[in-house]
């Protein structure tokens, strides 16, 4: 065709049709079109439309009916805001060369490796538009399951990296944070962002919207603060408040990414090559050096089986190697939606609850964000191995992540309230029975009847979790809409065998369990916040607002913010250096009672006084039992972790009051069978043997124990028996208390001086008096651990929720067995 004959080629008149197709430009001709019919066009054909300078490639869809008339052509939605059109301008329309990179496209289909130039060549011609969606569609099936080996991936990677704007930030560590998908709810980036920006760090977090699921996480915080920053926007608000939650179609961020998942999500393939190169471009186009991976893995999320976490973990690891990321790849549980509401505002009134630590928030939205936060806060370095989760709930606790989450709304133009449905139905059950399993696709496509994420306000509202009970004409679900008369959403409970319902006089343990921890307030003494917290999660209990205070002359002033009236108000206090703890610990639970609670417990993982347990020389103070006697006046139930019984068979010899007692040795031997190579464990002393046997029982490892010589606090001179033997074992020194550690530091002396190598050493309860864990590391130790019953950076075994078990155990078994609660006389 010559110059004048494209110069005279008719125009159309351009027609907006208002059409969502989403990111692909379309546009509409009649079959009995002067140009359609000179040209040949037929529908699907890839053609260029041009109108004055503007340029953009488009996918014909021919008309038959008198939708459009013969001389017009009509415009979808991208396609006209693309074209910059105005109605009845004049549009040249052309056929378009085919596109070079369907060349590799097709290599690819017949199994060739493709190179960065190739993938490069491919992501440009998606970016521009060369590509219609069926063209984009081969690619991704060609690319699908496993067809891009770990090469592949990275050019992939680079590729889509290459093709959009790459930020840079004056910090040299930048952290990202990114879920996998495939569980409703899951909203932990706003708070993440606020707890690691409240800390120091730098997070310019940029999300994505909803394409296929109820709510997006630019869909939610849409409704808490705007989101669509550009980039000058976008650096403002990470240089003044260190974070930002953005959407990522604003800055354009590997743009090529938008398109690939536009036509990738209706194929419904399961392509782990595709989605690690969309997330690590992604992560590195927004300047990210540190990225947290949250991977849920459950029968109804996108990760599916332990083996597929596994392998896309791999690829993860090595793909993020390749372009330059530090990466952390987390498992967590995908067999239920996180939080109660599903649909942008209410999720967005889930993360508010949790940043105001409300006694509703939901306890599994709450521990699953501070515990992703106290994984990135260890990557970035801003905390210590072990205490970046202690970090995070204590900058939650604090307010600063409340504070900085509402600095960064304003930062973004404004904090706003969500929205609230004009209309709500709740969904009951059918049946009495247990919830056995959730199906996470469900729910998701129920709330999308509901109208989300659309309507930000409507969405479902789940009342009750894996495990609850429920009975007929109990509301399960209550759904909510803007609009009466959208779809309604139905949700029976599976109506189990006669052998399983709950019918019974006595009551099922889950739901027995959570009555109790609606009553149930937890009062954490000063330094046992973040112990409290985390119990709070595993008790679905709440946390007490109690204001301590010294006066001048060291005199304790308590006063409680919360209400207690018949209550179980179990205080948390670990008795580590118990002396300065024991006052206000008295004073509290006094305060308590008087408040009206109806029984106060003591939860103190490391117990006191246990040493002194006979009188060994003339005169000297048995303190254990007085300790105990006094102890047993003060609370009405205790729980605590494996106590210092050495003359006595159990706590009920001196202890008055019910007690329960956590044993760590099954928490111990898994550390150490899953941490320590051929271990060989040994005990201080012929008193720890039968404790330092059950662990290397439980451990599958051999165990030998210490001759030692005692012959003051700091003056211990052992030895160990038959070293030759076990010369190709790793020693591990287990003790239940490590105080001046002078034991630990002798053996290790003399294990070295033997020729074994360095010692690991395990304690249940981290004293360390004075400078007695730098003594151990300067000793020679190679590592250091111990459970959490005492605050300390060599925390490394949780034993919150066995702790948490045995409360609730103690708890029901007083709670049948006390009278009721008599009213305290009016102390005003």
């Amino acid at each position: 065709m010559s110059e004048n004959d494209h110069a005279i080629r008719p125009a159309l008149r351009a027609r907006r049709m208002g059409i969502d197709t989403y990111r692909e430009n379309v546009i509409y001709m009649h079959a009995e079109c002067e140009v359609c019919r000179s040209e040949g066009f037929e529908s699907q054909a890839r053609v260029l439309v041009s109108s004055g300078s503007a340029r953009i490639s488009a996918t014909l869809n021919v008309i038959t009916s008198e939708l459009l008339h013969p001389g017009e052509a009509g415009l979808s939605e991208v396609a006209w805001n693309a074209l910059r059109a105005s109605v009845g301008e004049a549009l040249q329309v052309e056929h378009m060369p085919p596109p070079i990179s369907m060349s590799h496209v097709r290599a690819k289909v017949y199994g060739r490796q493709l190179g960065f130039d190739d993938y490069k060549a491919i992501v440009d011609d998606v970016v521009a538009g060369r590509l219609s969606s069926i063209e984009i569609a081969a690619f991704l099936t060609a690319c699908a399951v496993d067809r891009l080996n770990p090469e592949e991936v990275a050019s992939l990677t680079a590729a889509m990296l290459d093709a959009g704007e790459r930020l840079k930030w004056p910090s040299e560590v930048v952290a990202d944070k990114h879920c996998i998908g495939g569980l409703p709810g899951n909203r932990t980036t706003p708070i993440v962002v606020a707890i690691v920006a409240a800390c120091g760090g730098v997070i310019p977090k940029t999300s994505s919207r909803a394409i296929t699921s109820p709510a997006g996480t630019a869909d939610v915080m849409e409704t808490l603060a705007p989101v669509d920053l550009d980039l000058a926007s976008m650096r403002r608000v990470v240089e003044t408040e260190g974070g930002c939650i953005a959407w990522g179609g604003s800055v354009a961020l590997s743009p090529a990414d938008d398109v690939l998942i536009r036509v990738e999500r209706p194929l419904d393939l399961d392509s782990e090559g595709q989605l690690v190169a969309s997330v690590l471009s992604k992560k590195a186009a927004a300047g990210s050096t540190h990225v947290v991976i949250d991977m849920p893995v459950g029968s109804t999320a996108k990760v599916r089986t332990r083996e597929a976490a596994a392998s896309l973990r791999a690829l993860f690891e090595s793909v993020a190697e390749r372009v330059g990321l530090r990466l952390l790849v987390v498992e967590t549980d995908g067999s239920a939606p996180v939080g109660r509401g599903i649909g942008p505002a209410l999720e967005a009134r889930d993360v508010l609850a949790v940043l105001h630590q409300n006694s509703d928030a939901p306890p599994d939205l709450r521990d699953r964000a501070l515990s992703l936060a106290g994984a990135v806060l260890e990557l970035t370095g801003i905390a210590a191995a072990g205490t970046g989760n202690a970090i995070a709930i204590q900058t939650l606790q604090s307010g600063r992540a409340l504070m900085k989450f509402e600095r960064i709304c304003e930062a973004q133009g404004g904090m706003l309230q969500p929205p609230v449905a004009s209309h709500t139905r709740a969904v009951v059950a059918q049946a009495d029975g247990i919830i056995t399993s959730i199906d996470n696709r469900r729910l998701a496509r129920a709330a999308k009847l509901a109208g989300a994420p659309r309507d930000a306000a409507a969405g479902i509202v789940l009342e009750v979790g894996l495990g609850d009970v429920v009975e007929p004409r109990a509301a399960a679900v209550p759904t909510a809409r803007r609009q009466p008369g959208r779809a309604r959403v139905r949700r029976r409970v599976r109506q189990l065998p006669e052998s399983h319902r709950d019918d019974r006089p006595e009551r099922s343990t889950r739901y027995r369990d959570r009555r109790l921890a609606m009553s149930t307030i937890l009062v954490p003494l000063p330094g046992n916040e973040p112990l409290a917290a985390a119990l709070a999660g595993h008790l679905r209990a709440e946390v007490a607002h109690v204001k301590f205070h010294h006066f001048p002359d060291g005199e304790t002033y308590v006063r409680f913010e919360t209400d207690v009236t018949g209550k179980t108000v179990w205080l948390v206090c670990t008795l580590d250096r118990p002396d300065p703890k024991f006052v206000p610990l008295m004073i509290t639970s006094e305060t308590a009672k008087d408040l009206g609670a109806s029984r106060v417990g003591l939860i103190a993982p490391y117990l006191a006084y246990m040493r002194q347990d006979v009188r060994f020389r003339p005169g000297e103070a048995v303190s254990s039992a007085y300790f105990a006697r006094v102890l047993s006046c003060v609370v009405d139930a205790l729980v605590t972790v494996d106590p210092h019984l050495h003359r006595r068979s159990s706590l009920a010899e001196i202890y008055t009051i019910p007690t329960a007692t956590v044993h760590a040795a099954p928490r111990v031997a898994n550390w150490i069978r899953r941490e320590v190579e051929r271990p060989l464990l040994i005990g201080p002393d012929a008193e720890s043997e039968q404790w330092v046997a059950e662990v290397g029982k439980l451990a599958g490892a051999p165990h030998i124990v210490l001759n030692k010589i005692r012959r003051g606090d700091h003056d211990v001179e052992v030895s160990v028996p038959d070293v030759a033997r076990w010369a190709a074992h790793t020693p591990v020194l287990v003790d239940d208390i490590v105080s001046t550690a002078n034991t630990m530091i002798e053996t290790v002396g003399h294990l070295q001086r033997t020729g074994m190598t360095a010692p690991v050493c395990v304690a249940v309860h981290a004293i360390f008096a004075a400078d007695a864990h730098q003594r151990l590391v300067d000793a020679g130790a190679r590592q250091i651990v111990s459970c959490n019953t005492i605050p300390h950076p060599s925390n490394a075994m949780d034993l919150t929720d066995s702790i948490a078990k045995e409360a609730l155990a103690l708890q029901w078994s007083a709670s049948r067995c006390c009278p009721p609660p008599v009213q305290p006389a009016d102390l005003t």
